[in-house]
């Protein structure tokens, strides 16, 4: 309530230090995917190729997705600000097998979502202040099983590795479109601006896979 205080920013600098943050490398990345099941790793795949976050795979829905093209469209649940990402094609096979093996949905209401677990409900935090998140738990338990998990680590990191190796791609216009950033009050042009041109779009999704697939030899 308004009786705690917010931790300075210092504080929360050195807490962010002593923890490690919440950065995984290119090979940690890889070892946790390959210990993902089918679902989880077309979230993580999600995430790391378009800074998903966990209610942005939740409510995913079809609708959002153009396969053949190789783009989703789909705004930020949180924000309202419409995103657009170049898929990478590890993510579209992989929401290609997720949606061959998608269960029938038990709620009318998650007919176009891409998620559906097997007992047929969605994926969305639920319990008092949405406290059960089955996303946190399946992510860690393949961060167990990848020897990749520390505390305060979880499926959001995902769009943390995102943002930071996009970076690279030096557009920051690009990645914070993909990322659905709310435009500062003093980001005017943000105001204005209707869209970024998919070339962009696409050779940031490009920097991000080339760090996490590097070409072999």
């Amino acid at each position: 309530g308004q009786s705690f205080a917010r931790p300075s920013a210092r504080t929360l600098r050195v807490h962010k230090a002593e923890s490690g943050g919440k950065m995984l490398e290119a090979g940690e990345c890889r070892a946790l995917l390959d210990a993902a099941d089918r679902t989880l790793r077309c979230m993580l795949l999600l995430g790391l190729n378009c800074g998903f976050g966990n209610d942005d795979v939740a409510q995913l829905p079809i609708s959002a997705l153009d396969l053949d093209g190789g783009w989703l469209t789909f705004h930020r649940p949180k924000t309202g600000i419409k995103r657009r990402c170049a898929l990478w094609s590890e993510t579209v096979d992989a929401l290609r097998e997720v949606l061959a093996h998608r269960p029938k949905p038990r709620d009318p209401a998650d007919a176009d979502r891409v998620f559906i677990s097997y007992r047929g409900t969605n994926y969305e935090r639920k319990g008092k202040n949405h406290s059960s998140c089955p996303i946190v738990a399946a992510t860690r338990k393949a961060m167990q099983a990848a020897g990749v998990h520390r505390k305060g680590l979880g499926f959001y990191c995902a769009r943390h590795v995102f943002q930071t190796i996009a970076d690279n791609a030096r557009d920051p216009v690009a990645t914070s479109s993909v990322m659905g950033h709310v435009a500062s009050s003093g980001d005017m042009s943000a105001r204005y601006r209707e869209r970024v041109p998919d070339d962009r779009l696409l050779a940031v999704a490009d920097v991000v896979h080339k760090w996490l697939f590097p070409p072999t030899e």
